[in-house]
Parts: structure tokens; C-alpha cells; sequence
């Protein structure tokens, strides 16, 4: 965890590594699932999880025609989700100070029309 003490910059790249490598497992993930349900058949619960959770997100897409492009996203969603939830939160936590983006308001200085009216 030594890339907290790097600049953001460092931290930014560091953290494109690890989602590649990452994006790698969850694709060897991906395929041993599909492994998985040849062996075992359709039927199988492990199939069955996958068919519901992939069955639920297809009708949801064709129930919103206008975002059913947004369908061909679902995998590379699917394969980025551990960068998501670790790195995205890690990368918040650790550059706090840092008040550029995000909803956190800088203080500024008040003019003498608003002091005026305050």
C-alpha cells in the first residue's frame, strides 16, 4: 500500500494496473463460470444464479428501449467491478485533501455586496 504516498498521478496509474489485472481474473472468472455450466448442465444452481442475474439485466435493457446500447456496457461493468468497489473508494479515502472535484465546496472569499446584504 505504498502508492498512497505517491502524487495522484502515480496513484491513477497504479490503480489502471490493478483493474487490468483484475479485469484479467474476472475474465478467467467469466469463462471458468461458462466451463462450469457445460459440465454441469443448464439446471445446475450455479447456471441457474447466472441465467436470473444475465436474464434480469437483458428484459430490463428491453424494457427501456432507449438505453438498451447500454446492454453491450453490462460486460465490461461485469468484468471491472472488484476495481469499483476497491479502488474507487480507496482512491477517495486517500486524497480527501484534495477539494477539486467532487461535491465538497472550497470556502471562498465573500465580497462587499454580498457582506453588504448578509
Amino acid at each position: 500500500m505504498y502508492v498512497i504516498f505517491f502524487l495522484s498521478h502515480f496513484q491513477l496509474i497504479a490503480a489502471k494496473i490493478i483493474s487490468t489485472i483484475y479485469g484479467l481474473v474476472m475474465m478467467a472468472v467469466l469463462i471458468g463460470i461458462l466451463l462450469q455450466m457445460i459440465e454441469d448442465g443448464p439446471l445446475a444452481p450455479s447456471s441457474l444464479f447466472f441465467f436470473i442475474v444475465a436474464g434480469g439485466i437483458i428484459v430490463a435493457g428491453f424494457l427501456h428501449p432507449q438505453e438498451i446500447g447500454c446492454l453491450l456496457s453490462g460486460v465490461v461493468y461485469y468484468v471491472t467491478i472488484p476495481s469499483m468497489y476497491m479502488l474507487l473508494i480507496v482512491y477517495a479515502i486517500f486524497n480527501l485533501h484534495d477539494v477539486s472535484w467532487g461535491t465538497r465546496e472550497v470556502a471562498t472569499k465573500k465580497t462587499k455586496l454580498v457582506r453588504h446584504f448578509l
